[in-house]
């Protein structure tokens, strides 16, 4: 994967658990270049109430990972914000690194 040609626009629209979630983060992390996007899909299951059956979803993967990593990455809010604050089915998912 480290070998595929840059730039990426990584999308994670897997499980929405939480740990796979969050693991799909850590992998690609270390790959991402400066202005490459990671984007996280349906962070939403929260307001839908369904991040239980999902350990807290991609919502909760998201905040654990930009505590770890925050530094590195800016969510980017002409996505996220496009329609309205969070107004999407990825909120806070829209992940560009610095």
């Amino acid at each position: 994967v480290a070998t595929l040609p840059h730039p990426w626009l990584v999308i994670e629209d897997a499980s929405h658990q939480y740990a796979a979630t969050l693991a799909v983060l850590r992998f690609f992390d270390p790959m991402l270049r400066s202005g490459e996007y990671i984007v996280v899909e349906d962070g939403n299951i929260t307001e839908m109430g369904e991040d239980a059956d999902h350990e807290g979803g991609p919502a909760r993967s998201i905040t654990e990972f930009l505590q770890e990593r925050g530094d590195a990455y800016e969510i980017d809010a002409v996505y996220c914000d496009q329609y309205g604050r969070n107004v999407t089915g990825n909120p806070n998912g829209y992940l560009r690194k610095k």
